[in-house]
């Protein structure tokens, strides 16, 4: 439903889509919200992963610590702000 409105926008450069387990997701919810269930984001998660199919994207993996997580997304970024991905810790 959201690519029917594709042309509206500029294509960005990158996504980045923070990839988190759907049982880790639910796990880490407050559960105050009718949406934290996993039929729910199973859904949505799939639906992600379709979206950025037509996009330059990088999946960067949320179930690691947020060390890591933040390490990937910074090597994602290096190369579309003139720096070596392989320069970075």
């Amino acid at each position: 439903m959201i690519k029917k409105y594709f042309y509206l926008i500029d294509h960005p450069d990158l996504v980045l889509l923070l990839d988190l387990d759907v049982k880790t997701s639910v796990a880490r919810a407050s559960g105050e919200d009718e949406f934290e269930n996993e039929e729910f984001l199973t859904n949505v998660r799939a639906n992600y992963l379709n979206v950025i199919k037509d996009f330059n994207h990088e999946i960067i993996n949320a179930n690691n610590g947020i060390n890591k997580v933040s390490s990937d997304i910074k090597k994602a970024v290096a190369p579309y702000v003139g720096l070596c991905k392989d320069c970075i810790q």
